[in-house]
């Protein structure tokens, strides 16, 4: 069996190859500046994105919805658990649940996490995908029916399955901007 010296060597090598290969996110970690969200790899800030005109952005689109979904669609390293964390950070009373750490958090547990109905809090799921039928999307419904507002990050907008009497707007989001569909 190989030391622990030549174990770390070869993940840390299999790490580089996968990096460069682009199977691994460059920005591993992140940290939260007001409106800034400032992407690190392996500890070195590697970028820094304003998140300020899409904060204005959502909150004119609560504004106009008051109660419904808002699902932001977003690729791959477009900046979707950055932008979460800053809603959370800037919008008042949201509780973020994300569907990132499922291992940590089941699908069940996140279903409880919304069975709590108090139509004031707006719901971030990051990576949660809403199909009608599963325990988590009847949570949401049920939030929105009392009144309450969900905000999710998705890849694709498949990844959302909903009532059809629910009010669902659908965003696109780049790193410079987020905007309705069809806009």
């Amino acid at each position: 069996m190989p030391d622990l010296k030549e174990r770390y060597r070869y993940k840390s090598t299999h790490r580089r190859y996968l990096l460069h290969k682009g199977y691994l996110n460059m920005a591993e970690t992140f940290t939260i500046s007001g409106f800034s969200v400032i992407y690190q790899c392996h500890g070195v800030p590697t970028s820094v994105v304003n998140y300020g005109p899409h904060i204005k952005t959502l909150k004119s689109v609560i504004e106009d919805l008051t109660q419904g979904v808002v699902a932001i669609e977003g690729q791959h390293g477009e900046g979707k658990a950055g932008l979460a964390s800053v809603v959370c950070s800037e919008i008042p009373n949201t509780h973020l649940i994300d569907g990132r750490k499922s291992k940590a958090i089941s699908r069940y547990r996140q279903a409880e996490l919304i069975s709590l109905v108090d139509p004031s809090i707006i719901y971030v799921l990051n990576e949660c995908h809403l199909k009608a039928g599963d325990e988590l999307t009847s949570n949401v419904e049920q939030h929105v029916r009392a009144g309450g507002v969900v905000i999710t990050f998705v890849q694709v907008g498949d990844d959302v399955t909903l009532s059809s009497d629910l009010t669902l707007a659908r965003m696109s989001l780049t790193r410079e901007r987020l905007s309705l569909n069809g806009e």
